[in-house]
């Protein structure tokens, strides 16, 4: 898997998972565009991996303790170049499907702490996290509009929208 990004005025650089016939070991990498190893990123198991439109920071999913159940995940940011990781969400829940802000200072995502796959927004620093849905059924795949106010979700078969702040939930019809 790789995914290129702009981390500055002409920088590129991608994640991928690399093969053992590479010569490094199975991980997640930091690559420059000619193909060399920038570094190996100190993460084990991650899924959901989602660079922030700065290129600055990403996020991702990953089973925080061994032994947890597949489906027990969390939600953390780290800087790109593997420093300063934050662990968002810690509980006994399966927190997925990140989604960041077009201006890098949210994160949206599902989490079934409370019984039911529900749309959740944390700041990236780990504060003031929020539930902004509370409808029976799954809540899935939260995305953001351009311009940050508005959130996308799947429930029921169903696409719906909401402002940034929960309110005004109702289906989607372009």
């Amino acid at each position: 898997w790789v995914r290129y990004i702009r981390t500055g005025s002409s920088i590129f650089s991608a994640m991928l998972v690399s093969l053992p016939s590479s010569g490094n070991p199975v991980g997640w990498y930091t690559v420059n565009t000619d193909g060399t190893v920038f570094f190996r990123l100190p993460i084990n198991d991650p899924s959901d991996v989602v660079w922030s439109p700065d290129g600055a920071y990403f996020v991702y999913t990953h089973r925080r303790m061994p032994g947890a159940r597949p489906n027990d995940t969390d939600i953390s940011v780290m800087h790109s170049d593997s420093s300063n990781k934050i662990l968002l969400t810690d509980d006994r829940a399966s927190d997925s499907q990140p989604a960041w802000s077009p201006n890098g200072k949210q994160i949206a995502f599902v989490s079934d702490r409370d019984g039911s796959q529900e749309i959740y927004v944390i700041n990236i620093d780990g504060s003031n996290l929020r539930q902004l849905t509370k409808r029976f059924g799954s809540n899935t795949n939260p995305s953001w509009s351009a311009n940050g106010q508005k959130i996308f979700y799947d429930s029921g078969g169903r696409k719906y929208v909401m402002n940034s702040d929960g309110s005004d939930q109702q289906e989607y019809k372009p």
